[in-house]
């Protein structure tokens, strides 16, 4: 008979030293016990300074390293023998590197499921004509080298495009999706990553749309924001589409989506979205503050304005309730054609309203109005 092999494998020798045992193992086993148990595996244990040599079979190719040692060790001696303790340590005052407080975002995502949105998850790679589309340059975004094809060619700049784009696998009648991921853009120092808070609404109610932006800032308690209505992006309505700005910081924009867009989709009807950027809710949400209720009732009444054509009435709300100190809220309670009804909340912590002082608080909010929006009382 013959045996043909490149080499022979011959019995090795490892070291166990009994520092490294302990040390492992968190206890102290008596030195003639860590001999007698290496001995019952057959390991022909030799005593050396401040250890055990060790001779390892060819049939024990599971020990390799000091520590597989100490495994057998502690399994023949005894789990069971080792004293109950808490591991011992302290918590690090140092943030890990990429340490990320995903508090907000949570946030903004429950608020947005509340409102009836589902979740979306689209890749983070866009097409060429897809960018195009949306009246986008790609120049402006960033190209991978190596695409596994066309459609995943481009790193996203928003996150409109994906939503807009999933409208078409997605028959619902009022759908409503959000996401919240990062976008990839180019700056003068090269790149940045930012994370957005994003959403469609195919809906017709305009008003049921914005209801959840008007959510969120309300609920992250950022205060005197306001809408200009002229967004810059190519992708949304000319005379539809506004950006969301809080004393001088953009947060995002909303608006419905180009007809143009839409069409090049081949996608019917409207469109509305929204994007919001999450360090800027960050910076500007701040936290709840409560007082003690008054113990003086408020007084209540109900406005029936009428007001020219595209007034807004956001800025109608906010100029009620700074007109007076007394005047502690102000509320849109319904509409019809342009008649808006205002229920206004009148209040002096220090005593009971009387109807002569609510009569004249209702005069000077009836002559803001008119000065400022040329709204009067419809009787």
């Amino acid at each position: 008979m013959i045996d043909l092999k490149e080499k022979n494998y011959e019995p090795k020798k490892l070291l166990l030293g009994f520092d490294k045992l302990e040390k492992i193992l968190g206890v102290k086993i008596p030195d003639t016990e860590t001999v007698r148990i290496l001995s019952s595996l057959n390991l022909s244990p030799k005593a050396v300074k401040h250890g055990v040599m060790c001779v390892i079979p060819t049939y024990r190719g599971d020990l390799k390293i000091e520590e597989d040692l100490a495994e057998e060790v502690a399994r023949l001696y005894g789990y069971n023998k080792f004293p109950a303790e808490l591991p011992k340590g302290r918590v690090s005052d140092q943030k890990i590197p990429y340490y990320s407080d995903d508090g907000l975002i949570l946030t903004v995502k429950n608020l947005l499921t509340s409102c009836g949105y589902s979740e979306a998850k689209n890749l983070s790679l866009v097409s060429k004509d897809l960018i195009e589309k949306f009246g986008l340059t790609p120049a402006k975004h960033f190209r991978i080298e190596n695409p596994v094809s066309s459609e995943y060619e481009y790193m996203r700049t928003s996150l409109i495009p994906g939503l807009v784009s999933a409208v078409k696998i997605n028959s619902a009648d009022n759908l409503k999706l959000f996401e919240v991921d990062k976008v990839y853009l180019k700056t003068a120092k090269g790149a940045d990553e930012k994370y957005k808070a994003a959403g469609i609404y195919t809906g017709s109610a305009f008003r049921d749309f914005k209801t959840a932006i008007d959510l969120i800032l309300s609920k992250l308690n950022i205060d005197g924001y306001s809408v200009e209505f002229e967004a810059d992006k190519p992708y949304l309505h000319a005379s539809n589409a506004g950006v969301i700005k809080s004393g001088g910081t953009a947060i995002g924009e909303f608006g419905e989506i180009s007809p143009v867009v839409l069409s090049s989709l081949e996608i019917p009807g409207k469109v509305y979205c929204f994007e919001m950027d999450i360090d800027s809710l960050d910076s500007l949400s701040k936290l709840k503050s409560f007082s003690p209720i008054p113990a003086n009732p408020a007084q209540v009444e109900d406005l029936t304005l009428t007001f020219p054509p595209k007034t807004k009435i956001g800025e109608v709300l906010k100029l009620i309730i700074n007109n007076s100190k007394l005047i502690i809220n102000a509320e849109l309670k319904d509409t019809y054609k342009d008649s808006y009804t205002v229920r206004i909340w009148y209040q002096d912590p220090g005593k009971t309203l009387t109807n002569e002082e609510t009569e004249k608080l209702r005069k000077s909010v009836l002559q803001a109005v008119n000065q400022r929006f040329g709204g009067f009382l419809k009787n």
